[in-house]
């Protein structure tokens, strides 16, 4: 993981998976840049797979009000 969303993970998820890494970046490219998912630079360069998509939608449907806000925020933080 980064460090930018292992300060998110434990301030906002505790106990989230190393894997969701991918799936924290891909929000961001999503809501917060407003960009395709398929071009998330999580997939980094490959196609994404129906099961990759699965598991976004599923985290993407797991945060709240309050984890979407410190997750748009943790982006604007860093940049």
């Amino acid at each position: 993981m980064s460090r930018w969303f292992d300060e998110w993970a434990r301030r906002n998820r505790p106990g989230t998976r190393h894997g969701a890494y991918d799936l924290g970046l891909t929000w961001q490219w999503v809501h917060v840049a407003h960009a395709h998912l398929d071009l998330s630079p999580a997939w980094r360069g490959r196609t994404s797979t129906a099961k990759d998509r699965a598991r976004y939608r599923q985290f993407d449907a797991s945060l709240d009000d309050q984890q979407q806000r410190a997750l748009a925020d943790a982006l604007h933080k860093r940049a």
